[in-house]
């Protein structure tokens, strides 16, 4: 039966997702046919998108690549990294490859050199892509960034750079110089992230401002796991919370 209530589809910037990465969903249209799929299963005429992490590209990509404008209500985005990762850039960088760094990926489960975590460096052909391209400016479509920071592990991966750095004070090593090279710009990121995307980077409006996405920064001093706050929190935006 044909109905006017939006239809919401969950997508999650799991494994899966971050083993193919962004190109996938941006050359096999991943969500655009999810959208397809769930618009004739249940007779929605719009839906609302919920993506974590790559899961905010992939739905992007939806909308901006494959003209799924009209068919979108709502876009809440969570720890997405709409501005590509820190961290996904560090192999990139031929001495801090050597520091050890890349490791704070191996910690999240994440593989610093597969193509799901490389397609997330800021330069990147597939985020230039998806950033390059226009976001349709629709006064109905509500935008919906919720930004989130593992803060204990972030000020623990920050004490554990400074450390190193500190012991690279008397070494010449490629290593050492790569970190001491980069330590004030990873100083400022490791601590204002989910140890993958800074806060800056999952803000919506960072790459479109025009755009004029609501910012949520309710998960900022939590871990982003704690699934009753995360819940919450997108209940409210969903527009079914008490």
């Amino acid at each position: 039966m044909s109905s006017e209530k939006c239809t919401i589809c969950l997508l999650c910037g799991t494994l899966g997702t971050l083993l193919t990465g962004l190109k996938t969903a941006v050359l096999h249209r991943e969500v655009a046919n999810i959208i397809d799929h769930v618009k004739a299963v249940t007779g929605a005429h719009r839906v609302t998108l919920v993506g974590h992490s790559m899961g905010g590209l992939a739905s992007r990509a939806a909308i901006q690549l494959f003209g799924h404008t009209s068919d979108v209500d709502k876009l809440i985005t969570l720890g997405t990294p709409h501005q590509g990762s820190w961290l996904a850039a560090l192999n990139q960088d031929t001495f801090l490859s050597l520091t050890g760094l890349p490791e704070l990926a191996v910690l999240a489960g994440l593989n610093p050199s597969s193509p799901g975590v490389q397609s997330l460096a800021p330069s990147s052909p597939e985020l230039s892509q998806i950033n390059s391209a226009p976001i349709p400016s629709i006064p109905s479509m509500l935008h919906v960034s919720i930004v989130s920071i593992d803060r204990g592990a972030a000020l623990a991966a920050t004490a554990a750079v400074d450390a190193q750095a500190i012991s690279c004070l008397s070494s010449v090593t490629p290593a050492c110089l790569g970190l001491l090279s980069h330590l004030a710009s990873l100083n400022v990121a490791i601590p204002n992230s989910d140890l993958l995307v800074t806060t800056d980077s999952q803000n919506l409006n960072s790459v479109f401002p025009a755009v004029g996405a609501i910012v949520d920064t309710s998960l900022a001093q939590i871990h982003v796991l704690e699934t009753a706050s995360v819940a919450s929190v997108l209940l409210k935006y969903l527009g079914i919370a008490p």
